[in-house]
């Protein structure tokens, strides 16, 4: 009768007992589930701001390139307003020689 007695407390102290495992199993599961999209979440992040420095340093590559052609670009121009000038200066000169030539 004792174990009858014992056997009957014991089923539901053994049934809330599996509940209570199966719900802990639940919750570790759940936190590993959490973890896993915590640790996916900062590479994201990681991820997202390594992207933005490459495009900065691209930016301002591209920023550096631009100024560098214009500077370029800049000293061609003067280089060939330099040549035609002088180019001018000679014909003028030139001009004036002919002119002196012809005129004695």
């Amino acid at each position: 009768r004792a174990a009858a007695e014992r056997q009957a407390e014991e089923g539901p102290l053994t049934a809330c007992g599996a509940r209570v495992a199966s719900t802990e199993a639940e919750i570790r599961c759940l936190q590993e589930e959490e973890e896993a999209a915590s640790a996916e979440a900062a590479e994201g992040q990681r991820q997202t701001e390594e992207l933005r420095r490459s495009l900065s340093t691209l930016e301002e590559e591209a920023q550096l390139r631009s100024e560098r052609e214009e500077e370029q670009r800049n000293e061609e121009e003067s280089k060939v307003h330099g040549l035609l000038s002088s180019f001018r200066s000679e014909c003028a000169l030139q001009s004036s020689r002919r002119t002196e030539l012809v005129g004695a």
